[in-house]
């Protein structure tokens, strides 16, 4: 049985290295660009390094695993009873040596989707000295590959290798590229090219060729150094960086003092802030072998930054760099070939600026962070959706395309008013998901929208199953109660009839065909009885409903309302019909009173009307009736019946207690029960006759006592006391 998942899709990273290693920026990368209106990302890191504070500083949740080692179980059980109390979706595995161990418990635990980023072509697990131990733990490897949902791969090359490696099915494993923050890739945080020349006692005029990496023998740096010393015999005020740690330091040590190039080549160290380096660099170098290499996070970064790069001709490299066009390519292992490519750059300026620019448009199209992120997120709620889980994402997306389908069909919408529509639907979906509000937001947010459109989806959510999550279903109520407590205004009204067509208009009141509203239209014009010649007044006309039926009927009728867009409409659709000199149409507030002589009107309709004014509205109201209305005349109003709404409303507070969905709110903010509002006819100087309507189900209103409670809708007949 598919499941929504309510709120946000909870993601657990995992990741053995606390260091800014390759694997760890891109853990960062993603961290600071998941979305997080739909996700909830926490990070599984061991403390002791600087990635879990660049985390924090992100406002990512890091938890602290202590790691001495394989032999500490402690460890796992402690991972185990963290995904126990946690209800995470989805668990992510950056390559490393928790790898086998995390799959299982992720698996044992029933986490839904697991998912594995492998971030090296060539995986020996040289860390594992023991032969035993190396073989228990490539089998757990093997066996723990099955409980993998998804492989992301970092490069093609590698997708290819772990696939042979370790005999995956080729759909399971997916490549998305390592990406780099571009937003970090301007000029250097922290200090300036000069201030970092300057710390390694570098002329700022002085050519400087960096490589950035771990020190091993698979990365080349021997070659660099080899290299180097072939340069600097051309270009003796050259100098070369290697920047980063390793178990090579020693070995490259003794190289670059055996070759006398103490003075050219500097090793830097660990330097956190990479880009202050690369800023400073002229020419970036990555001389590593085929085993050496993923993907080659350096050099996108060095491209991102417009430096020319010159590296080892090997699969993961040909996927970034296109021998000269933007970047220089050399045979793994042979300095002298890498030796010639930097001399090349060195002497030509323009071509060094040529392949750098070209370097820095392809990052900027195929490896920019948010690209990798976006990419993941696709992983993510794909392996959910395959699991059979209803995203909540997917479900809002779905509710707003299924209500302005239906709105736009049941208002036959005009296709130049359709976008609005759309877009103040996204506003009113954005604003019920967002958790911050309070009654004063919500008093603004409803003083400046689209009130008939918050009603409708209110309307349409509890017509159905709509699954709303605990911060929309408060908000809702929250609207709703604001909705009845506040007035219509003649805005409210022009965005109504704006979102609305005008044949929607003719076949809902000129020439109504559904029953329910072809029966509403025929009892009140009958209650009004029009008759030839007689002058007849319809207050709150909206669109001219009452208006039109009596001037078919030969009677002189005028309309009046507060809103300009229903008054327009009413003139064109009357004129439409050929009536427009029996049916004119007037813009005013009933406040300011009716601009009519005392006694003009034989008869006066009212309709829908009353219910949508206060007490002051309608003692106005019953005061223009008296005054514009013939000693003779009579005058009909027509309004929901309060006793039914309140049912309705129990009905609606009950379905809530039960978690059902709510059922429609109305706009009828002003509606008083019907013993009320007789003894403010009654003080008005009228005499009346009581209807109970139900055009729904019309024996509700014939059943005695029952009918007042039941029926839809009242009719009062009135006139003047004599």
């Amino acid at each position: 049985m598919s499941k929504v998942i309510y709120g946000t899709i909870k993601i657990l990273e995992l990741i053995h290295n606390p260091g800014i290693t390759g694997p760890g920026r891109i853990v960062l990368g993603l961290a600071k660009n998941i979305d997080r209106k739909v996700f909830t990302l926490d990070v599984l890191c061991p403390s002791n390094g600087s990635l879990p504070d660049d985390l924090r500083k992100a406002g990512i949740t890091v938890v602290p695993l202590m790691w001495r080692g394989a032999k500490d179980m402690g460890n796992f059980v402690g991972l185990w009873r963290l995904l126990r109390k946690r209800g995470y979706h989805v668990f992510h595995i950056h390559s490393g040596q928790l790898n086998a161990f995390g799959k299982l418990m992720a698996r044992l635990l029933g986490i839904t989707a697991v998912v594995m980023t492998e971030h090296l072509a060539v995986s020996d697990h040289r860390w594992i000295k023991n032969k035993a131990a190396l073989s228990l733990h490539l089998a757990l490897h093997s066996l723990s590959d099955q409980l993998v949902d998804k492989v992301i791969a970092v490069s093609d090359s590698a997708r290819e290798a772990f696939i042979t490696r370790q005999g995956m099915a080729p759909e399971k494993v997916e490549t998305i590229y390592n990406g780099v923050d571009l937003e970090e890739s301007g000029p250097c945080i922290g200090a300036d090219a000069d201030a970092v020349r300057n710390s390694l006692g570098i002329p700022r005029d002085a050519p400087v060729v960096a490589s950035v990496g771990r020190l091993s023998p698979e990365k080349g740096q021997a070659i660099f150094v080899k290299a180097a010393g072939e340069v600097i015999k051309d270009h003796p005020n050259a100098f070369f960086l290697l920047v980063g740690e390793g178990p090579e330091r020693q070995n490259l040590e003794a190289l670059i003092l055996e070759s006398g190039l103490q003075k050219n080549v500097i090793l830097t160290g660990f330097m956190k802030n990479v880009s202050c380096v690369l800023e400073a660099a002229d020419i970036v170098v990555q001389p590593s072998f085929e085993s050496g290499e993923s993907f080659g996070l350096s050099i996108a970064e060095a491209m991102a930054r417009a430096k020319p790069v010159v590296v080892s001709d090997i699969k993961c490299f040909n996927e970034i760099v296109s021998d000269g066009k933007n970047g220089l390519l050399f045979p793994p292992g042979d300095h002298d070939a890498l030796a010639k490519r930097i001399r090349l750059l060195l002497a030509d300026h323009p071509l060094r600026d040529s392949l750098g620019g070209e370097g820095e448009r392809t990052v900027r199209e195929r490896f920019d962070i948010k690209m990798n992120a976006a990419r993941t997120q696709f992983v993510y709620k794909e392996l959910l959706r395959q699991k059979g889980f209803i995203l909540y994402d997917d479900h809002i997306s779905e509710i707003k395309k299924v209500f302005l389908d239906m709105l736009i069909s049941a208002s036959r919408m005009q296709p130049d008013r359709q976008p609005a529509c759309r877009s103040m639907a996204d506003d009113l979906l954005n604003f019920l998901r967002d958790r911050r509000h309070n009654k004063e937001r919500i008093r603004e947010y409803v003083g400046s929208a689209n009130v008939f459109l918050i009603e409708r989806f209110l309307q349409f959510i509890g017509q159905g199953r709509i699954f709303l999550d605990p911060v929309c279903r408060h908000n809702c109520r929250l609207i709703k109660r604001r909705i009845k407590a506040i007035p219509v205004t003649a805005d409210d009204y022009d965005q109504r009839i704006g979102m609305q067509s005008e044949q929607f208009q003719i076949d809902n009141y000129y020439e109504p065909q559904e029953r329910v509203l072809k029966a509403r239209v025929e009892n009140i014009v009958a209650f009004v009885d029009p008759q030839k010649g007689e002058r007849i007044l319809d207050v709150g006309c909206g669109v001219g409903t009452f208006a039109f039926h009596c001037a078919k009927r030969q009677a002189v009728c005028a309309g009046v309302d507060y809103s300009q867009a229903s008054v327009d409409m009413a003139k064109r659709l009357t004129a439409g019909f050929g009536l427009s000199d029996r049916a004119t149409f007037q813009c005013c507030d009933i406040s300011n009173g009716l601009p009519f002589a005392d006694s003009s009107f034989d008869k006066i309709v009212c309709a829908d009307f009353v219910e949508h004014i206060d007490d002051a509205g309608k003692k106005k109201l019953l005061d223009e009736i008296r005054r514009l209305l013939k000693p003779s005349g009579k005058a009909v109003i027509f309004t929901p019946n309060l006793l039914r709404e309140n049912l309705g409303a129990f009905k609606e507070r009950l379905s809530g207690m039960l978690g059902r969905a709510a059922s429609e709110t109305r706009l009828h903010f002003g509606l008083t029960d019907r013993f009320h509002f007789e003894k403010m006819l009654g003080r008005n100087g009228f005499c009346f006759r009581r209807v109970f309507l139900d055009f729904d189900r019309p024996y509700l209103a014939k059943i005695p006592v029952l009918k007042e409670v039941l029926s839809l809708n009242l009719l009062w007949v009135i006139e003047k006391k004599r």
